[in-house]
Parts: C-alpha cells; sequence; structure tokens
C-alpha cells in the first residue's frame, strides 16, 4: 500500500518529468507527464505545492498545443487562489503571469497587464529575479502590442539586465532583444 507522501513523490517526479519535456520542447510529453501527475494528486487528495506546479505545467502546454484558454484559465485561476491561500509567493506570481499570458493571447490586453504588474510588484517584495525578468518580457510585449515602445524598450533592457545578472546569455535574451527590435523600428 502507498500512502499520500509516495503519491506525492510519484506527481513531484512527474513534475520535474515534465518540465523537463518542456525544456526539451516536447510539449506533449510534457503535458501528459502533467496530466499523470495531477491526476496522482487528485486521487491521493493532495492540495500541497507541487499539485501548484502541476496545475501551471498543465494550464500552460493546453494553452500551446490546443488553446483551450478557458481549461487554462480555469487551472491557472485555481492555482492563483490555493498559492496565495497556502502563502506560496512564487506560485502566485507564476499563476499571474500565465494568467496575463491567456488573456493577452485573447486580445485582453488590459486585463493582461494588471495581472503582469500585480506579479511583478510580487516578485520585487520576494526577490525573484528570473520570473520577474519572465514577467517584464511579457509585459514588455504586451505593451509593445499596446503601441507603448518606451515602455516596451524600458521593460525590455530591465530583463535583459536581470537575466545577465543571473548569467543567462542567449535562450532567454533573445526574446526581449527581439521586442526591443521592433520597439525600435515601429518608433522610427
Amino acid at each position: 500500500k502507498q500512502g499520500p507522501a509516495s503519491a506525492e513523490a510519484r506527481a513531484e517526479a512527474q513534475n520535474a518529468m515534465g518540465w523537463l519535456a518542456y525544456w526539451q520542447g516536447d510539449i506533449e510529453r510534457a503535458s501528459n507527464a502533467a496530466e499523470e501527475g495531477l491526476l496522482l494528486c487528485k486521487r491521493a487528495g493532495i492540495e500541497a505545492s507541487v499539485t501548484n506546479h502541476l496545475r501551471i505545467l498543465v494550464g500552460f502546454t493546453t494553452e500551446i498545443l490546443t488553446h483551450d484558454y478557458k481549461r487554462a484559465t480555469e487551472l491557472f485561476e485555481e492555482s492563483l487562489e490555493l498559492s496565495r491561500n497556502a502563502g506560496d509567493k512564487w506560485t502566485t506570481a507564476a499563476s499571474l503571469l500565465h494568467l496575463g499570458d491567456v488573456e493577452d493571447e485573447q486580445g485582453n490586453h488590459g486585463l493582461a497587464v494588471e495581472l503582469y504588474e500585480e506579479g511583478i510588484a510580487l516578485c520585487r517584495k520576494s526577490g525573484y529575479t528570473v520570473l520577474l525578468a519572465d514577467i517584464l518580457v511579457n509585459l514588455g510585449y504586451t505593451r509593445l502590442l499596446q503601441g507603448d515602445h518606451e515602455r516596451t524598450t524600458a521593460l525590455c533592457e530591465e530583463a535583459i539586465a536581470l537575466y545577465r545578472e543571473q548569467g543567462y546569455r542567449y535562450a532567454r535574451i533573445e526574446v526581449p532583444v527581439d521586442n526591443l527590435g521592433w520597439a525600435a523600428w515601429l518608433r522610427g
């Protein structure tokens, strides 16, 4: 007989495998691993931080693979509520980031900006540098879509500086550099 601790350890392993698959570019495998881990948590009645991390990964991969924004939003909102109640600031900020992404993709830029700014404030207060940079990049892109090229530039320059402080050289810096290029080109 396996108890909740064993189920939680297996869910943690599914979460790790899911994120590894995601970073290797295998979104479908990431989704499957996260779905399996989330199912383990539900069957064992586990409501731990791993459950919220799995909700984020399932929501994220659902958004990418199927554009099922309703399901992704539900998962991110569940994660947001539970992480806030648990005082898990990192997962709260990550949930805000991904909720912002869903709203942005659906053209709800104003709501996306609100969600991103709340996540940014939480990251600044809590010292989550890389997550802060990720949110700054996404807010910069939203501001670009809104025609605010000056704000896009400031947000992306800050994100690049934060990534460099953390030792990132290429992969993470590529997106804000692209946003800067677009902002400069559109500014004329």
